[in-house]
């Protein structure tokens, strides 16, 4: 009886809650295994957590290369851009420029179309008291034209600004052409430009009128006939004729209309008679429109 009851207590002294040492190791290895289960599954959530979030920054980067990629483009256009407004910069203010220069030009030439009124008023009423030079009125008026044309011409110019410089440019060139003509040519060319009937040599004691032969079949209905083609005329001669071929030229008829014929004027005066040339040219452009070259 007594060795039971001392093999129960040997017995007892090996159990850990009631369990033998065994079975608590196998009982701690599965608690563990739990908690390594439980682990590794939270490990293997967090795994996929970062995974996903890997595959969204790179999503995210490569939205943001494509990004990056656009505003260099961009960036390149507005580098373009600001370069294109630079130079539209400089064309404006060159324009301004030019058009303050106009403004001011129109404005000088309205002073002096206005002086030049005054003078003509005044000289008509001088004439109307005392018989004047009508060649000196007549001058006055062609001057007063000029002026007239000129303000015309700055007003249109300085109200467009969005012409060309060429057109600009081509504007000048026929208003140029028309100062100082009261009358058009009576012979143009397809481009709008006056052709010249004669070449005329001033000498000094006489002038030389050389047939350009632009427009045979015209010419020879033309008033002509007293000019010495070629050949040295004194300046009565040359009044003469010059002044039947005015009076055509300025008769107006349902074929044409009033108008002028230009000329080449050549310096044959002794280089220093230059005043008698200008005397001579004088005489030219009593009857003619003329251009020295």
């Amino acid at each position: 009886m007594s060795n039971i009851i001392q093999q129960n207590q040997s017995y007892r002294r090996g159990l850990i809650l009631g369990l033998t040492i065994a079975e608590s190791v196998v009982l701690i290895i599965f608690a563990l295994l739990l908690i390594l289960t439980t682990l590794l599954i939270s490990k293997d959530s967090q795994l996929k957590t970062c995974q996903s979030e890997k595959q969204t920054l790179a999503e995210h980067c490569h939205d943001t290369d494509e990004l990056l990629i656009s505003l260099r483009e961009q960036n390149k256009k507005i580098v373009a851009l600001e370069k294109k407004i630079s130079g539209l910069e400089a064309e404006l203010n060159a324009r301004i420029q030019k058009i303050s220069s106009l403004e001011k030009k129109a404005a000088d030439l309205e002073a002096q179309l206005t002086k030049l009124e005054k003078v003509r008023q005044l000289l008509e009423r001088i004439n109307q008291q005392i018989p004047g030079d009508q060649a000196l009125s007549e001058k006055l008026d062609v001057l007063i034209k000029q002026a007239e044309a000129w303000k015309r011409l700055v007003q249109q110019l300085t109200k467009s600004q969005a012409v060309p410089d060429e057109q600009i440019q081509g504007m000048l060139n026929k208003a140029l052409e028309k100062i100082g003509t009261e009358r058009p040519s009576c012979w143009v060319a397809n481009d709008g430009k006056p052709q010249y009937i004669f070449t005329i040599e001033l000498r000094a004691n006489g002038v030389i009128v050389h047939d350009n032969a632009i427009r045979p079949e015209e010419q020879q209905q033309l008033p002509i006939e007293s000019f010495l083609l070629g050949s040295e005329m004194s300046y009565a001669q040359f009044r003469n004729a010059a002044e039947a071929l005015r009076s055509w030229a300025k008769e107006e008829r349902a074929d044409k209309q009033s108008c002028v014929f230009f000329v080449r004027v050549i310096d044959r005066t002794p280089a220093n008679q230059k005043a008698l040339y200008k005397n001579r040219l004088r005489i030219v452009g009593e009857y003619f429109y003329y251009f020295e070259p």
